[in-house]
């Protein structure tokens, strides 16, 4: 040995054989195996506007809030704020009715007390059914349009639902009960039965 090869073999250790040089060939096929994918979660309120009619759906146990930002209806889907009705961008002064229904046994809360007649001033009918479960159904009855008809026609039959109306109003009111109706001075009739 030399004295180059021995200051090599004491430096980088015992020379290593060469090996081959092997041509890798890539397959374009995945390897067999499962691919995680991201979490969805699926709203279980779907909506839509056609010809003047803003129809909501609920399927699960949902809080739904209907209110106008910018002139334009905004949905509060269980406490997340800021969705828009799943057809696209609405004025809400173009919907001249609401229909929201739910299914299945559920407890749903079914919020309408932003609704005022300056953005929905064209509303002239609700119908609202939160189907079977414990529904809550809570209004502002001085803030809707006087013209509007409000009805309360709950499908499901087990349950307890409520009904809240709020009030905003100034002054002395004159507010009329009966077993099927809740009446305000200056506001609109509301029906209801199930």
């Amino acid at each position: 040995m030399s004295i180059w090869s021995d200051w090599a073999f004491r430096t980088f250790g015992p020379p290593r054989a060469r090996q081959a040089k092997r041509s890798r060939v890539v397959s374009s096929r995945r390897p067999h195996g499962v691919e995680r994918l991201e979490d969805r979660c699926l709203l279980s309120v779907t909506s839509n506007f056609f010809s003047g009619t803003l129809t909501l759906n609920l399927t699960a146990a949902d809080a739904v809030a209907l209110s106008a930002v910018g002139g334009n209806v905004q949905l509060t889907i269980n406490g997340i704020s800021g969705f828009n009705p799943d057809s696209g961008v609405q004025s809400a002064a173009g919907v001249k009715s609401i229909i929201i229904t739910a299914t299945d046994n559920f407890d749903n809360t079914i919020d309408l007390t932003s609704i005022n007649q300056t953005d929905y001033s064209s509303l002239v009918s609700i119908n609202l059914d939160g189907g079977d479960g414990n529904d809550s159904y809570i209004i502002n009855q001085n803030t809707l349009p006087s013209a509007a008809s409000v009805i309360i026609a709950d499908s499901g039959g087990s349950g307890t639902d409520s009904l809240v109306s709020q009030s905003t109003g100034v002054g002395p009111e004159t507010i009329g009960i009966t077993a099927s109706t809740l009446s305000r001075s200056g506001s609109p009739l509301v029906s209801y039965s199930g």
